[in-house]
């Protein structure tokens, strides 16, 4: 039996979804989140208006169990490791000969 195709970029990633503990910890970091925002609303609306989207937000990444967004995912590839001793001289990770 073959496994099911990915559907997005993050389910080809081993540990994509989140388990149970981090879910309830989202699910926490939510409730926290809508309260302060509650709490803003009389006072100072805009703040409060953006701490209840981001409480829904991390709401839904509790309930999916998936990072909303791009920012969360793994680069595509990683970028190559910069050139090694251009100039010549010796580098603290290399072998130093002190004499």
């Amino acid at each position: 039996m073959t496994s099911p195709a990915p559907t997005s970029a993050r389910d080809d990633v081993a540990g994509a979804r989140a388990g149970l503990g981090e879910r309830l910890a989202r699910g926490a970091v939510a409730v926290v989140v809508a309260a302060f925002a509650g709490s803003m609303m009389t006072t100072h609306p805009v703040v409060g208006v953006g701490a209840g989207v981001l409480a829904l937000a991390i709401a839904a990444m509790a309930v999916t169990g998936r990072c909303l967004g791009t920012s969360c995912a793994p680069a595509s590839a990683p970028s190559p490791p910069p050139p090694q001793n251009t100039l010549g001289y010796p580098e603290a990770h290399q072998r130093l000969d002190v004499r």
